[in-house]
C-alpha cells in the first residue's frame, strides 16, 4: 500500500502527499467506523457494521485497480 502511495506522486510533494493521504483517511474512516457501528447496533441492525466494512473493502480494490 505504501509503495503504490508512493508511486501515484511526483518526487517534489511526496512526504506531504502521503503523510495528507495517510491521515485523511485514518481521520475520516476510523473516526467515523465506531460512531455508525454503535448506531447500527442501537437500531437492531447487526448486520451493517459488517457490511460498513466490506464495502469500503470493495472500494479499495476498486481504487487500486489499473486502468
Amino acid at each position: 500500500m505504501f509503495r503504490y502511495m508512493l508511486d501515484c506522486l511526483p518526487t517534489q510533494v511526496r512526504c506531504t502527499g502521503t503523510s495528507l493521504m495517510w491521515s485523511s483517511s485514518a481521520a475520516i474512516f476510523g473516526g467515523t467506523a465506531p460512531i455508525l457501528a454503535a448506531y447500527f447496533i442501537d437500531q437492531n441492525w447487526l448486520f451493517m457494521p459488517g457490511l460498513y466494512v466490506i464495502l469500503f473493502g470493495l472500494l479499495l480494490l476498486l481504487s487500486l485497480r489499473k486502468t
